[in-house]
């Protein structure tokens, strides 16, 4: 487990309210249908206070292990390639952004 950045996902949280507020993002990666791998893995969080009306920018970093999956037959972690997609949301059932990228 290195820190071998391979994607990046970068939002901008609102306070639309009058009242300060925290919210935690979560960021949930689901693998390629060649991984057969669960759908939507939760892969960052990060509690985030915000004033009235603030807005702050927040990105999670996606390193090589968390886009790899383990091989029983090397007996190591295996980087998997082609299209992941990226959801964001307060939980797994409230996502509010999608994106997908080719790694």
């Amino acid at each position: 487990a290195g820190s071998d950045n391979v994607a990046t996902a970068t939002f901008v949280l609102e306070n639309d309210s009058d009242s300060e507020a925290e919210e935690v993002p979560q960021l949930y990666l689901t693998f390629p249908d060649s991984a057969r791998e669960p759908p939507a893995q939760l892969k960052g969080f990060t509690r985030i206070s915000l004033a009235p009306h603030e807005k702050k920018q927040v990105t999670f970093s996606l390193e090589a292990r968390d886009v790899s999956t383990w091989s029983t037959s090397t007996h190591s972690w295996q980087q998997t390639h082609g299209q992941f997609d990226i959801d964001v949301g307060a939980s797994s059932c409230d996502l509010r952004l999608h994106a997908s990228t080719e790694l």
